[in-house]
């Protein structure tokens, strides 16, 4: 996956693991980030950032179609 920005262009490696709910992005210098995926229909996703503090709702990202 390529992720683009103000000049600044990233390659990103991703899976799903777990039963398919868990998003992992893996950049180059081998910083990972989990996102989990709480809802998925034919015109939304919606991920929600994992980190290793257990705080929820630290980071929701909605897209919609």
């Amino acid at each position: 996956m390529l992720l683009q920005g103000a000049g600044n262009d990233k390659e990103v490696k991703w899976k799903l693991k777990g039963r398919g709910h868990i998003l992992e992005l893996e950049y180059d210098n081998r910083v990972i980030e989990h996102y989990n995926l709480t809802q998925l229909t034919a015109n939304t996703m919606v991920l929600n950032f994992d980190s290793d503090i257990q705080v929820k709702g630290i980071a929701k990202l909605t897209f919609i179609k």
